[in-house]
């Protein structure tokens, strides 16, 4: 599965959990994967703390992850 397409499973799954936007546990999985996204992200020369995680996805995306 593209790094894209697991970031917004990811984000879907945790909204379904907290739906009401309650964002204060610590989700490990986002976690785990922004630290990969951010990697491919820095490559790339883009900082990938100025983008949402829809955003860092379809970055992602355009990149070819």
């Amino acid at each position: 599965m593209r790094l894209s397409d697991e970031i917004r499973d990811a984000v879907m799954r945790h909204d379904k959990a907290y739906p009401n936007g309650n964002w204060r546990s610590v989700n490990v999985e986002l976690s785990a994967l922004f630290v990969r996204a951010a990697e491919i992200l820095i490559g790339a020369g883009i900082d990938p703390l100025l983008l949402g995680n829809e955003r860092r996805a379809a970055v992602l995306e355009k990149l070819g992850h």
